[in-house]
């Protein structure tokens, strides 16, 4: 009687299964110790980066998770400083970088004027006489009223005092007009601490009516006052930003 050590053919499938695995693991195995770098690229690209957290808490500059991450995200530049010649507020009478003397805040504006060297003396018109009214009433912002009066054409013109401020290039500067009544109140009442101020009338930018505008009477107490437009009085100029 023969006996046969015949196998079923289940078993059979389930060995060569095994089999096969087994040579698939160790060929891939082959395959990834001949190809490291191959590996290597597909295994960082496929991972999250988890290290970029350097030890001082700054975010470091990681494409993949390498754990070689040195190089940190440099911080948010700071913002830039105001241009140089601004007028920014600080003390009464303190002098801005670019040399203007600041006098206070008027009608919300941050005003700068002059130093004493840049004050004139001359009518409000172009010294004629008579009634002409120009329409630069503004008693708290001297900015229309200049910008009105140095393109005014008329018997009475060129009006000199708001001229002359519109003209003047001081400390790099070509915005400078001549204040309004308000504004050159301000400036009586931060006398002391600008300076250079003499004991005389001042214009205002300020017209009364046609043949008079408002002048700021320094040695009486800066009480308003009205004023021939011919007459010659002082000018101390004023801008804001």
């Amino acid at each position: 009687m023969k006996i046969f050590n015949k196998k079923k053919t289940g078993q059979t499938i389930v060995e060569f299964a095994l089999i096969a695995a087994l040579v698939g693991i160790v060929g891939g195995w082959a395959f990834i110790k001949m190809n490291p770098g191959l590996f290597r690229n597909y295994f960082k690209s496929s991972v999250s980066s988890t290290n970029n957290i350097d030890s001082n808490g700054q975010m470091k500059l990681c494409t993949y998770d390498d754990n070689n991450c040195t190089a940190p995200i440099p911080p948010a530049p700071p913002p830039p400083p105001p241009p140089p010649g601004t007028c920014d507020p600080m003390a009464i009478g303190g002098v801005e970088p670019d040399g203007s003397v600041y006098t206070g805040n008027a009608s919300g504006n941050d005003l700068c004027t002059t130093p004493a060297a840049n004050e004139t003396l001359t009518t409000w018109n172009n010294g004629a006489g008579g009634n002409l009214v120009t329409g630069a009433n503004n008693a708290l912002n001297g900015i229309p009223n200049t910008n009105t009066l140095k393109v005014l054409v008329n018997a009475h013109s060129p009006y000199q005092a708001a001229l002359y401020c519109a003209n003047l290039n001081f400390a790099g500067h070509t915005d400078w007009y001549l204040p309004s009544q308000v504004e050159m109140s301000i400036i009586y009442v931060n006398r002391a601490a600008i300076g250079g101020f003499s004991p005389s009338h001042y214009w205002s930018s300020t017209e009364v009516d046609g043949e008079h505008s408002c002048v700021i009477d320094f040695p009486n107490f800066g009480n308003v006052q009205s004023e021939d437009k011919d007459n010659n009085q002082r000018v101390r100029c004023v801008r804001h930003d």
